[in-house]
């Protein structure tokens, strides 16, 4: 029994029940914003949600300070690659998070969550960093609401 409310005993928080959501991370590139949000959505919400990103029009090139910014948070960012949009399964997806700035086409079956989250790509650092706090703030928001079960 707690100490604080006489009959009631106090219980473990208990991880939602059901399927984990599939969320997928849309940007332009597949090359700063949507891996950022991946990264940062696999290591805070790994109980309640599955992580992927990819990119309207993929970049073929790296950027490190994605990386970077990333690491000074301790989330690794892993071996991603660019990825094409028109290569996801959208049967696979409860949500997508679009973070591109465009309308996504219309082969995009799941339902859509718009964030308007600044490119940082070709900008200094400071530019990186604001958009990561930006995306952590609304990649943490989401994990609670699927923890709510509002999605």
């Amino acid at each position: 029994m707690s100490r604080f409310s006489p009959g009631i005993t106090k219980r473990a928080a208990q991880p939602p029940s059901g399927p984990m959501k599939r969320v997928l991370f849309v940007c332009i590139g597949n090359l700063c914003r949507s891996p950022m949000a991946e990264a940062l959505a696999r290591k805070y919400g790994s109980d309640v949600l599955i992580a992927r990103s990819a990119g309207v029009s993929p970049s073929f090139v790296s950027a490190p300070i994605t990386r970077m910014v990333l690491l000074e948070r301790n989330v690794d960012l892993g071996d991603h690659i660019p990825k094409y949009l028109e290569e996801v399964d959208f049967t696979q997806c409860d949500l997508v998070v679009n973070m591109s700035g465009r309308k996504l086409p219309a082969y995009v079956s799941a339902p859509v969550e718009d964030w308007p989250v600044p490119d940082p790509f070709g900008g200094p650092e400071p530019v990186y960093r604001q958009a990561c706090d930006d995306i952590e703030s609304r990649v943490m928001r989401l994990i609670l609401r699927i923890r709510n079960g509002k999605i």
